[in-house]
C-alpha cells in the first residue's frame, strides 16, 4: 500500500491550513499548545479524505468552541468550565482521534470505498459534536443533571453520566447539525449524494453515540466521592479542595477513553449500516 498523490496533496494542505487555525485557536484560548499542535495534525488527516471531510472537521471544531464560551459566566460559577487556556491534546484524541485514523485508511481505499467511508467518519462526528453539544448547553440548565442509568439520581453539573432534558435536545441538535451539512456538502457535489434516509441515519447514529458515552460515563468510567461534602465527582480532587475517594469505575478509563470506546462503537455500527 502506498500513499496516492491525492492523498499527499490533502495531508499538505490540510496542515497548511491547520497552523494559523492552531495559533488563532490558542490565542482564542480554544486549545493549548500541545492540542494545537495535534489539531493541526489531524487537520492533515481529515484532508486526506476529502475536502469535505475537513469541512464536517471544521464545523465540529468551530460550533464546540464557541459554544465553550456560551454562558461562560454560569458554566464557571459551577465548576464545569474548560481550563484558561483551553482543552488538552488528550480531549482532541477523545474527540477526533477515530474520525483522524479513519480519514488515513482512505488514502488506501478506492472511490467508491471512499464515499462509504466519509458516511462513517461523519456519524463519528456527529457523535463527537453532540457529546460537546450536550456538555456545553447542558451544563447551562437550571436543572441539576440526573444520572443516565439510574434517573431518579441527581449529581452535580460536570460528572459524566449525568444528563439533563436541554444537554439532550442540544445533543440531538448537534448530530443533525453534522448530518444536514453532510446533505448540503453531498448536493454541492463535495460528496457523493446521499439520501435523507441516509442524512437521518448519521443523525441518529451521532445521538446513539451521544447516549452510550454517557452510559459509559455513568458505569465503567472511574469516578470520585469527596468525604467531606459526599459529592459525586469525576476528579480526584473535589473543588472543594478535599483529595476524593474512588467510588467505582475502572481508574484507567477517564473521559476521553469512553470518547473514543463510542466513537469506535459507531464506527463499527456505521459500518454495518451503510
Amino acid at each position: 500500500m502506498s500513499l496516492t498523490l491525492n492523498a499527499l496533496t490533502g495531508l499538505t494542505l490540510g496542515v497548511l491550513s491547520g497552523i494559523p487555525l492552531g495559533i488563532w485557536s490558542i490565542r482564542k484560548g480554544y486549545i493549548d499548545k500541545k492540542a494545537a499542535t495535534l489539531s493541526i495534525i489531524f487537520s492533515g488527516l481529515y484532508f486526506m479524505s476529502g475536502l469535505g471531510v475537513f469541512l464536517l472537521a471544521l464545523l465540529f471544531y468551530f460550533s464546540s468552541s464557541i459554544l465553550t464560551k456560551y454562558r461562560y459566566g454560569v458554566k464557571l460559577a459551577k465548576s464545569v468550565t474548560e481550563p484558561p487556556q483551553g482543552r488538552k491534546w488528550t480531549q482532541v484524541v477523545g474527540a477526533g482521534g477515530v474520525a483522524a485514523i479513519l480519514s488515513l485508511l482512505s488514502a488506501f481505499l478506492d472511490y467508491f470505498e471512499v464515499s462509504k467511508l466519509t458516511l462513517i467518519i461523519a456519524s463519528v462526528l456527529a457523535v463527537s459534536t453532540a457529546d460537546t453539544w450536550a456538555v456545553e448547553i447542558g451544563a447551562t440548565s437550571d436543572k441539576k443533571p440526573r444520572l443516565i442509568v439510574a434517573p431518579w439520581r441527581y449529581v452535580e453539573p460536570g460528572v459524566s453520566g449525568g444528563v439533563t432534558l436541554r444537554g439532550e435536545i442540544a445533543s440531538f441538535l448537534g448530530a443533525l447539525f453534522i448530518a444536514t451539512a453532510y446533505f448540503v456538502l453531498s448536493f454541492l457535489g463535495i460528496f457523493s449524494s446521499i439520501t435523507l434516509v441516509q442524512a437521518m441515519m448519521i443523525a441518529m447514529l451521532g445521538w446513539f453515540g451521544e447516549v452510550l458515552d454517557s452510559i459509559l460515563g455513568a458505569t465503567v468510567q472511574v469516578k470520585y466521592r469527596c468525604p467531606v461534602c459526599g459529592k459525586l465527582t469525576d476528579q480526584e480532587v473535589h473543588v472543594c479542595g478535599a483529595r476524593t475517594e474512588k467510588a467505582w469505575g475502572f481508574t484507567p478509563i477517564k473521559n476521553e477513553v469512553t470518547n473514543v470506546i463510542s466513537t469506535s462503537l459507531v464506527a463499527l455500527i456505521a459500518f454495518l449500516l451503510f
